[in-house]
């Protein structure tokens, strides 16, 4: 079998990542893989040149050369990533024409990555009306990656199938922490800290808004230094921009360009993995590695009636909180649900948390306000070092190991046949 991904032509690392362990995967099995996306996709080096194809900033320019591509490798099928994305951005759009792809009459399928898409004839979004996204008739399939979402054997869609990102066989070389450590610099004398910032954030958000993401990872380190532990911060992903110094912090700015192999080995020695997106994918890597993680997100609408905010904010934070609310507006002292990150709105995704609850569970989103209860939930992972946690990260692997092969799933789907050996 022949697949071509195609990699939307987005700024997000994580869709990329999940395409790229699909591709993998489906590898394994001795399927012919072959990629298309825009430059970015050169960045990672484990993509064989001879079976990639850099698209352009020009659509007719990439028309042509998908037909030349189509062409010359005969493909069985088409996996596009990350269709959520390319419908947000009409700049996507305009580059990439998904609807010119018909013409090769060919099996099409679309990696759900949040889990909001759905069939014209067939209600399969886990979400409300308002963020679901109806997928052209001519898409055959959505695949939905685990651990993103539970491990769903028998899902109601027989065109909606989940499938693990990660192998059951698949051997990472568990190095000692101290060597791990030393080969990145790091500082062998603090607990190591990873906090994954979007690559993507910058280049699709207003100047306002992303002063406003500067404030909130301000007061995620003004966090991470209240639990009084001598830490060691690294940043990954945008962060071409100044903190303030911190007591008990060392701020490490120098591994941003890490390979994700090198990002696998600092995920796996890590205390605690922290995020501001709720469907990060560096979360999806730290439960594979049994690493303690949780997501911070500004989805709760907070408002401020009192002119001294200090009332309602803990007193340490409150100068961040009002730089906010100065960008905001200075009239309507609230803190809007869609601030920063619209897919993290817990009111709306509480469907998602519904139907997913063992993904949930060990993926723990916290307000991110809530100073009290986040900096007494780090410093129980920190100094506990969360064993259940990850008895409970390892017992949900093993129901995604039980999952079929990618390739059986797309056999079955184009086919209707499921070899019993996965």
């Amino acid at each position: 079998m022949r697949a071509l991904i195609i990699i939307c032509p987005s700024l997000g690392i994580g869709e990329i990542f999940t395409a790229i362990k699909l591709g993998e995967r489906l590898s394994q099995d001795g399927n012919e893989i072959h990629f298309t996306g825009t430059t970015i996709i050169e960045d990672f080096s484990f993509i064989k040149t001879s079976n990639h194809t850099i698209l352009t900033m020009d659509a007719k320019e990439n028309s042509i050369l998908l037909d030349q591509l189509v062409n010359a490798i005969k493909p069985d099928l088409f996996i596009f990533t990350d269709y959520h994305m390319y419908m947000k951005n009409v700049y996507m759009r305009n580059v990439f024409d998904l609807d010119s792809l018909q013409k090769f009459h060919l099996p099409f399928y679309i990696i759900d990555t949040l889990g909001n898409c759905t069939f014209h004839d067939e209600e399969v979004s886990l979400y409300e009306k308002e963020v679901s996204i109806k997928v052209p008739c001519y898409i055959n399939g959505l695949l939905r990656p685990v651990p993103q979402h539970d491990a769903k054997l028998d899902y109601a869609s027989k065109r909606t199938q989940y499938f693990s990102v990660f192998d059951s066989k698949a051997t990472f070389e568990v190095e000692e922490e101290e060597k791990i450590k030393q080969s990145l610099g790091l500082d062998m004398n603090r607990e190591t800290v990873v906090l994954t910032l979007g690559n993507w954030v910058k280049a699709v958000t207003s100047e306002t808004k992303f002063k406003l993401y500067l404030n909130l990872i301000r007061i995620v380190l003004h966090y991470l230094n209240s639990v009084g532990i001598d830490l060691e911060v690294v940043i990954l992903g945008e962060c071409n921009f100044e903190y303030n110094e911190f007591q008990n912090l060392k701020i490490n700015k120098d591994l941003v360009n890490l390979s994700f192999e090198e990002a696998d080995k600092l995920i796996n020695i890590s205390s605690l993995l922290i995020t501001l997106n709720r469907f990060s994918n560096s979360l999806c890597r730290a439960v594979f590695y049994h690493t303690p993680c949780m997501a911070l997100v500004n989805s709760n609408k907070i408002e401020f009636t009192n002119k001294d905010i200090t009332k309602d904010i803990p007193y340490l934070i409150s100068i961040y909180v009002k730089k906010i609310l100065r960008l905001i507006s200075l009239e309507n002292r609230t803190i809007q649900e869609y601030t920063v990150f619209p897919e993290n709105n817990t009111d709306i995704f509480q469907s998602f948390f519904d139907q997913n609850p063992m993904y949930s569970e060990i993926v723990p989103n916290y307000q991110i306000l809530d100073e009290e209860t986040i900096v007494h939930k780090m410093k129980e992972i920190i100094l506990l070092k969360s064993d259940e946690l990850k008895i409970k990260q390892k017992q949900f692997m093993k129901q995604a190991f039980l999952l079929p092969s990618p390739t059986n799933i797309l056999k079955e789907l184009n086919y209707g046949v499921r070899n019993t050996n996965k």
